[in-house]
């Protein structure tokens, strides 16, 4: 993957371009909580903070009171975008224009594709309700298990 950065944000700050499917939500929402951990990173357009992928993970955060979630931070330079509905138009543009005015595509509209999957993550819930562990780049850790997934670990635990 190309010039990305990871970022902890605020679910709450992050601009949706697409409805979202509430027994999908649901069905997250009882995932997560079972398991425990936050296993995929949001991927989202660094300039403005609009979704491009991970939008029923957001609203399920958000009802989970997750006070932050881990995001690639991306730009449309690298990534590209496929539309789903063939009576939609989803340029990049249109898609940014849409997240900011709060004018939602339908569920599943566009579908973003980038050069390389995104890295696998594993991180309990835990740490992102704690979210003063993660303010300071000191007490945050990634560490690579021989699984090739990431493994986040607050203070170096």
């Amino acid at each position: 993957m190309t010039d990305f950065s990871i970022e902890f944000l605020d679910p709450r700050r992050l601009l949706p371009h697409e409805e979202t499917v509430n027994c999908r939500v649901l069905e997250l929402i009882s995932n997560i909580a079972s398991k425990g951990n936050w296993t995929t990173f949001l991927l989202v357009e660094r300039h403005s903070l609009v979704i491009m992928d991970g939008h029923h993970r957001r609203a399920a955060a958000i009802a989970l009171s997750l006070p932050l979630l881990p995001c690639l931070m991306l730009s449309y330079e690298f990534v590209s975008v496929e539309t789903t509905r063939p009576e939609q138009h989803a340029t990049p543009e249109e898609i940014i224009s849409r997240g900011k005015r709060g004018d939602l595509f339908p569920s599943k509209t566009t579908r973003h594709l980038l050069p390389n999957p995104p890295p696998d993550l594993l991180l309990p819930l835990s740490l992102l309700r704690s979210a003063a562990d993660l303010q300071g780049a000191s007490s945050y850790n990634t560490l690579r298990r021989p699984t090739g997934r990431l493994l986040c670990a607050a203070g170096g635990r």
